[in-house]
């Protein structure tokens, strides 16, 4: 069974307005909850959001397949 994680950017209401002027959007994406697990656990070591993470790797993904 896959779980679901919706990415997203920050709640606060300056983070909304900063991101909106950046013309980001979000993306709804379905994984393994093992995998999914992992990626929560990573995030709680590294005190960082999940949203960051996967930015973060999804654009390393993209840089090396351009």
């Amino acid at each position: 069974m896959l779980n679901k994680l919706r990415v997203a950017t920050s709640s606060a209401s300056s983070q909304r307005k900063k991101i909106a002027s950046m013309n980001l959007v979000s993306a709804t994406v379905f994984l393994l909850p093992d995998k999914l697990a992992l990626i929560q656990q990573l995030c709680a070591q590294e005190n960082r959001r999940i949203s960051d993470l996967i930015s973060e790797a999804v654009d390393d993904y993209l840089c090396k397949c351009s």
